[in-house]
């Protein structure tokens, strides 16, 4: 049961107690007047006072800057522990909702004192949890302490809806690319350089260039704010965002704003959102819809080949990597390749009337076989012993450092001189790997069945077949392609 202040009382009186009563005071915001921790505290001092005579040993617990929304806070968790040491006889408050607005945390904290045999009374309030009707009360009273919470957060999100309405922000995220923010008059002022870049990607997008490029385009001529572009995505979220049209978000819904300027009109926005939602519908990712990808090759970088779809997914391209570099740089060869693009249907049926005229005839096979001399597999031979010779030579050089302790410095240099040596040979040695067609060449006889069956394959089965008979094709600037067999 709860200890009533005249229980408390009487024991002091009999001399069997010494009564310590805990305050506890606290504010959101610091302030010197009013109902501040010193003069809750000071309240709470003079109530006890008046009731008795005795003298009472106080133990203070001050919180100056702690919400009541929840219980972390330091001096409210050390009161916490004193009580669960049972360091005193009663917690006196000036409110309720000093303690907690939060029903939950509120009701914790009473079960707690009563676990422990500790009073609770609330001044401003006069409740006293050692008696029923005060229990009740104080239950009562912590529901309107969060309901009136709960009021004030409505409150605040009627008025940051209308904040976002009149393009007003409540918080300072990061500022739209087109847009600087006015905080003084709460408005957003066009950004001219970065709107032209806007209306720029909304261009070019309507004239069926990709995302990508657009971005590239961007990348090296334009910046923002922030510098430079640094994704494709930024380019996907400007073209999906409504604020460019005088629309700003919130809670997952957009708004006319009159406190946002327009950068793209409505009909513009419009038009490149039916693409956007046409091309997400329509999007193709299967790497298989290309026949020739893993066999292209850039014959002016030596970068791979890619399949690149038109917006509408209605005509595709082969493309050098090192021209999509932003966005694949770990493909990329080089930053300037000159390479153009080859229409993927154009170029499919150039290499397979290619492949069945070279099958047709023995001497046209034999013309296409192998020109890679033996001195090539000779070379490869070479480096990889010499590989292998210098990883005896390092192990050498650990194994004379554990038994002699040899110089530690000098043991290290000579192990990366040794480590530098072998990443030469190692990127000489995958070079000449990628140049060579295989060593089992494919006979004539097996190169007719395998063509045979290529007007009745599906997409699949002939990049297959054409894996099997073709090492690499080579693309060129002059649109000229190089096909090596493996003959």
């Amino acid at each position: 049961m709860f200890f009533s202040f005249a229980y408390i009382k009487t024991s002091i009186q009999g001399g069997t107690h010494h009564m310590k009563i805990a305050i506890y005071s606290r504010k959101s915001k610091f302030t010197g007047k009013g109902d501040s921790v010193e003069n809750q505290v000071q309240m709470c001092r003079e109530y006890c006072n008046r009731l008795y005579n005795e003298t009472i040993e106080f133990i203070i617990y001050e919180d100056e800057g702690f919400s009541g929304g929840n219980t972390n806070r330091p001096k409210f968790q050390e009161l916490i522990k004193d009580a669960l040491n049972k360091k005193f006889d009663a917690l006196i408050c000036y409110r309720l909702d000093r303690i907690s607005r939060n029903v939950a945390d509120f009701s914790a904290t009473l079960e707690l004192l009563q676990k422990h045999d500790i009073a609770f009374v609330s001044i401003k309030e006069q409740f006293d949890t050692s008696t029923p009707m005060g229990k009740a009360m104080v239950y009562i009273a912590s529901v309107f302490a969060q309901l009136e919470r709960e009021n004030i957060r409505e409150r605040m999100a009627l008025g940051a809806d209308k904040k976002a309405a009149l393009g007003y922000k409540s918080r300072t995220p990061k500022i739209l690319i087109g847009y600087d923010y006015d905080k003084e008059n709460k408005k957003y002022i066009v950004n001219d350089y970065e709107a032209m870049q806007v209306r720029e990607i909304f261009e070019k997008y309507l004239n069926s260039e990709g995302i990508g490029n657009i971005y590239r385009y961007l990348h090296e001529n334009h910046t923002t704010k922030y510098g430079p572009w640094k994704t494709a995505k930024q380019v996907s979220l400007i073209l999906d965002n409504e604020a460019y049209i005088g629309r700003l978000r919130h809670r997952q819904a957009y708004k006319d704003s009159v406190n946002i300027p327009p950068i793209i009109d409505a009909v513009t926005f419009e038009k490149a959102r039916e693409i956007r939602n046409y091309n997400k519908e329509h999007y193709y990712r299967q790497t298989s819809a290309y026949l020739l990808t893993g066999l292209i090759y850039c014959g002016e970088c030596g970068a791979r080949l890619r399949g690149l779809p038109k917006y509408d997914r209605t005509t595709f391209y082969y493309v050098c990597y090192s021209r999509t570099r932003i966005s694949y740089p770990h493909m990329a060869k080089s930053n300037n390749c000159g390479l153009g693009f080859f229409r993927c249907d154009k170029t499919d049926e150039q290499v397979l009337n290619a492949v069945k005229s070279v099958v047709s005839n023995k001497k046209f096979f034999d013309k296409a076989k192998s020109t890679h001399s033996d001195s090539d597999y000779e070379q490869i031979e070479i480096i990889k012993k010499e590989i292998r010779r210098l990883n005896e030579r390092a192990s050498r050089i650990v194994e004379l450092f554990i038994e002699t302790g040899a110089d530690k410095q000098n043991v290290i240099d000579k192990l990366s001189e040794t480590n530098k040596q072998k990443e030469n040979l190692e990127t000489q040695l995958k070079s000449l790997i990628a140049k060579l067609k295989p060593k089992t060449p494919i006979s004539f006889e097996d190169a007719k069945s395998l063509v045979a069956s290529l007007d009745s394959a599906n997409l699949g089965e002939k990049r297959v077949i054409l894996s099997k008979l073709i090492n690499k094709i080579l693309f060129y600037k002059n649109k000229e392609i190089k096909i090596e067999f493996n003959f």
